[in-house]
C-alpha cells in the first residue's frame, strides 16, 4: 500500500451523502374512490410538508376529504396512505 488508501471509503461517504440529499417520496392526492385529484405536491423527504401542501390545495379547491398516497422514489412501491380531513 502506498498510504493513500483505495478510495472506496471516500466514495461510500459521497454516495451516502448523495442518498441523504435525495428526495425519498413522491405523493399523489386521491379522493375516496382512489382517483388522482391532480394536486401538484412536490417530491420530497418530508411527509408532513407534503400533507401541509395537500391541505392547502384542498382548501383552495373545496375538497374536504382526501388521501395522500406516499410512494418510494427508489422502489416505486406504495408505502402508506395518509387520510386528510378539513
Amino acid at each position: 500500500m502506498n498510504g493513500k488508501g483505495n478510495g472506496r471509503g471516500n466514495t461510500l461517504h459521497v454516495l451516502t451523502e448523495a442518498i441523504k440529499d435525495m428526495k425519498r417520496y413522491y405523493f399523489v392526492l386521491m379522493d375516496s374512490d382512489y382517483n388522482d385529484l391532480g394536486a401538484l405536491i412536490p417530491d420530497g423527504s418530508s411527509k408532513q410538508t407534503a400533507a401541509n401542501r395537500a391541505k392547502r390545495w384542498m382548501k383552495e379547491n373545496n375538497v374536504t376529504s382526501a388521501q395522500l398516497q406516499v410512494n418510494s422514489m427508489i422502489t416505486d412501491n406504495l408505502l402508506e396512505f395518509i387520510d386528510i380531513e378539513l
